[in-house]
């Protein structure tokens, strides 16, 4: 809201252009569809191998876009100012939570375990997930906000890695004959383990907006666009 109108309607504002958040008119309850589904085989008569697989799909997440985003400075606008190449020229930034998101998870995983064998209870857990959003989860503005192309930005999110390795393990020490004062010490022991291992979950890098779109770096919403290979080696920021 421009200074002064607190608690009333906004009012347009030439320079610099008034820019306001609003509610939409109508928000469905955010849904998730999942399925499932399993196969076992027992190796042994202590042993077992597993295979799981884990699908979701959420609809009706919010994300936030802009009503007002700017066309972009090309073709027959690229002389264009930016306010003129916006729907509604007198104001600025129009953000609103769209109940648009969606998410798209898919996940599958290899376990053996055992039940007792030799006073060892085992098991452990390899599992590949892939998890594609249409924003970022856990900063509400970032992902593209043109509320002409509201997906172009989907991809991995940033809360799941691709794999994930965990062990588990139980020992019990078998029991000795021996004295009755030693047993105490030699018998009855209980030695448990955890091992847990991943990798890192994928991050986006934001930077400053040249393109003309009215989004500058401080709002996280812009991303560069990419033009070799992240991971070939030293000065790659000078390449993005």
């Amino acid at each position: 809201y421009p200074s002064g109108l607190l608690g009333a309607a906004p009012q347009p504002n030439a320079n610099p252009p008034a820019a306001f958040r609003f509610a939409q008119s109508y928000y469905p309850v955010p849904a998730v569809y999942q399925w499932s589904a399993s196969v076992q085989q027992k190796l042994a008569s202590k042993w077992v191998l597993e295979g799981d697989y884990v699908g979701s799909h959420n609809i009706h997440q919010f994300q936030f876009v802009d009503d007002n985003a700017p066309a972009l400075q090309a073709g027959a606008l690229a002389n264009v100012p930016l306010q003129n190449r916006r729907p509604y020229p007198q104001w600025g930034i129009l953000g609103t939570w769209a109940p648009l998101g969606w998410a798209r998870y898919n996940s599958g995983t290899v376990s053996i375990k055992n039940n007792q064998w030799h006073g060892l209870i085992l098991q452990s857990n390899l599992t590949w997930a892939k998890n594609i959003s249409s924003s970022r989860i856990g900063s509400s503005d970032d992902g593209n906000i043109n509320f002409r192309v509201p997906y172009i930005w989907s991809g991995p999110s940033a809360i799941t890695p691709y794999w994930w390795f965990i062990t588990a393990l139980n020992y019990q020490t078998p029991k000795l004959a021996v004295a009755r004062p030693l047993k105490p010490l030699v018998n009855d022991w209980v030695f448990t383990m955890t091992y847990t291992a991943s990798m890192g979950s994928p991050e986006t890098v934001s930077g400053q907006d040249l393109t003309g779109t009215g989004y500058t770096a401080s709002s996280s919403l812009v991303l560069p666009n990419r033009i070799c290979n992240p991971n070939s080696g030293p000065n790659i920021h000078s390449q993005l």
